[in-house]
Formats: C-alpha cells, structure tokens, sequence
C-alpha cells in the first residue's frame, strides 16, 4: 500500500483536515491506520516543555510526528521506509525543526544527539528481536536509548499487551495476524513479540528504569481514553470493543462485561488491550503534578472536539482541564466559561453545586468534584417510576 498511501498525500497535497475525507473514501485499514488523527491521542495528552528535543523511533508516514512537532522544538525521526518517509516529510512540511534519518537504528544510533528530552517507541519496541543483532535485543534497545536522553529524559514506550482482553475474546495478534499466537507464546511465527505487564516491569526495572504504567483504550493505536494507577476505569466504561480493523476476528463472549468483571477484582491492568510506558533512568526525580486520566472526544464534529484531562497536583488534589483539539473547538471552550458564569448568576436559590470554573489561556480547568450529577439522579428517579419528582427538580431549576 505504501504506493498508494504516497500518492494520496503527495499528489493531492492535502491537510490534516482533508485526510479524514480519504478515510472515508478508502475505508481500507491502512488508510486510517496512517493518516487518522485519532493516532495523535497517545502523545497529546503527555506534558512537554516547549523547547523539548524528541528523538521518533519509526516515524513511519508520520501519524504522530506533527503531534510531536506541535509539543517541542526539535524532532528528530528515525525511519527505514523511504516511501513512507516522503509521505512525513510531505505531511508535516509546515513544522520546523523536523529531520528525517533513513535507515536501520543500529547504523544511525552512533550519530544521533545524548541529550533528547523525549524518545518515542510507538509501536516499535516489539520489533528489537527483528532489527538489532543481540541475544537479548529488548533489553539491549534499552541499555542503548539510555545513553540518548537528557538528565530528565524520558522514554515513551505503546504496545499491545500480549495478554490483552481481546485476543482472549477472538481476536487475531496483531503482528501475526493468528489466533491466540501471542497467549501461546509465539510458538508458529518468529516477528514481532509483545509482553504481559509483570514482564515488561522486570525488564524495565533490570535496565535500570523506573516506570508509570498507562492503558490506553480501546488500544494504543485508536485511544479514545488514557487510564492510569491512579485513575483507572470504572464499571460500565469501557463498551467501544467492537474496534478491530484491521484482520477479522471472533467474538467469544461480551467483552464488556468481562472487563467489568475484571475492573470489580482489581485486575484490569493485566487485561488491558494496550500498554503505554513512560521510563525514566532510576533516581530521575519526576514532576509530583501528572495527567492521571485523559479523554479526547475526536467523534464529534469539529466546533465541539476537546480533550479532558484530569490532573493529579503535588499536593494530591485533582482538577479537570478541558483543551480544544481542533482550532473551531477553541470558542466552544470560550462558552463553557461563558456558560458556567451564567448559572452561577441564575441559579443561586437551587439545590444544585457548580463545581469552580476557570479560564487558563487556551483551556478551561474545574474543581473536581465527586457525588451524584443530576444528570445521574434525574436517570434514576424516571427509572422508578418518579417523574414528579423530576417536574419538581426541573422547577426549581428554571424558576
């Protein structure tokens, strides 16, 4: 595909926006497995200082290279494919500071800088066993990224969980395209391997890494929401499991329901679909405010696109910060302001909490607040039969 993927881009010369309208067209996988923006939701999220030096492991066509070009200052990629690096070079052709490095990681590593702020593995460490000459190539890729970071430098790290609730429910392994081939250990393909969580913990913590473990759903590559420890699903949140696109698949069971069972037993990190790491070198003191829970809204239209982050502060408080996704999205930002202002001055004399708004720049931020919404309430009060109660509520609300 990749002949075709090229020509899409470089013929029609398009933009972000106007991508979308050939995932519709084309309605093929690797079309919008390579051109969705959805892909960008596993970096978006993550904090970066804007004079940030990032090092893209397979950049590929550059899915995610405008997101990171957006974040820092200076993007170095590393790819193997040349067609598919014309396509980034195309796509992205409007950010500074973008360089493009064709070859195998193990011939460019030598010349690449020590001191980057950022390297990216997105989906690209699973392959270590295919492209680099050693008896232990996952471990070995690391030891080597090592010597590339700053003081605070970090490592991102997707992947699919090789124990991922999918693969149980029917699906086929990514990589190999078989039933059950990575619960089974790869034993009939010898490509790409993928880990289980206690695994891959072992072999951060050998190399001298320390860790913070994140679950995108419904997987790394289409993440609609980034869980955390600290922030994890709760019961009847994870329901968008029919996504697999790319190979047919079987259906075993409800996988929703399965995962309900497993968030109940504590034991949905072992089962998420997909991993996302962020590793530091042992001792690496790391910001104490950190995003505990993202969710991007990308299935809306344009004007109404944001993304809701909640943040854990220092001092163990937690707030709710929304951003626009999208340029049209920034006004419906500005009127959730508006709007927060608005029932704050009408409606002083109900028995209704507005968590605090507060403008911050290009986002809006709110208190966090836990209890009952009134959304909640009024659902379950129709559910028993009370809908007086509900006339007298929305009474009181409008006067």
């Amino acid at each position: 595909k990749n002949n075709v993927l090229s020509n899409e881009v470089q013929s029609q010369r398009v933009s972000e926006d106007e991508l979308e309208k050939i995932i519709n067209e084309k309605k093929e996988w690797e079309f919008l497995y390579h051109f969705s923006q959805v892909r960008q939701n596993i970096v978006n999220w993550i904090p970066v200082k804007k004079d940030a030096k990032i090092l893209e492991i397979g950049s590929g066509c550059g899915a995610i290279t405008g997101a990171l070009a957006k974040k820092g200052q200076q993007v170095d990629c590393v790819a193997l494919s040349r067609k598919r690096s014309l396509i980034n070079a195309n796509r992205n052709k409007n950010y500074d500071g973008i360089t493009i490095k064709l070859g195998n990681f193990e011939e460019i590593e030598p010349y690449l800088d020590t001191d980057y702020d950022i390297i990216t593995l997105i989906g690209v460490w699973e392959y270590a066993g295919v492209y680099l000459k050693d008896k232990d190539p996952f471990r070995k890729f690391l030891d080597v990224l090592k010597k590339h970071l700053s003081a605070e430098g970090k490592i991102i790290i997707a992947i699919e969980n090789r124990n991922g609730l999918k693969y149980w429910a029917g699906c086929r392994e990514d990589h190999t395209a078989q039933f059950f081939e990575g619960l089974e250990g790869y034993t009939k393909t010898n490509s790409a391997v993928t880990f289980g969580k206690n695994e891959m913990q072992r072999i951060f913590e050998e190399t001298g890494y320390q860790t913070q473990f994140y679950y995108p759903y419904p997987d790394y590559k289409l993440p609609l929401h980034i869980f955390s420890d600290e922030y994890l699903p709760h019961l009847g949140m994870l329901t968008d499991n029919h996504k697999n696109l790319d190979h047919t698949r079987m259906v075993f069971f409800d996988e929703a329901k399965v995962f309900d069972s497993l968030i109940k037993d504590g034991m949905f990190p072992y089962f998420s679909n997909s991993f996302l790491v962020i590793l530091q070198p042992e001792g690496t003191k790391t910001k104490e405010e950190r995003v505990i829970y993202s969710k991007f809204s990308n299935e809306r239209v344009e004007e109404f696109r944001i993304r809701t982050d909640i943040i854990k502060k220092s001092d163990g408080t937690l707030s709710v910060e929304k951003y626009p996704m999208h340029e049209k999205a920034k006004e419906h930002i500005n009127k959730i302001q508006h709007m927060y202002q608005l029932l704050q001055n009408n409606a002083k004399n109900i028995p209704v909490q507005f968590n605090v708004c507060e403008q911050k720049g290009n986002h809006v931020a709110f208190e966090y607040v836990e209890g009952q919404n009134l959304e909640n309430e009024i659902k379950q009060l129709y559910l028993n039969g009370k809908t007086d109660k509900i006339r007298e509520i929305v009474a009181d609300i409008v006067g």
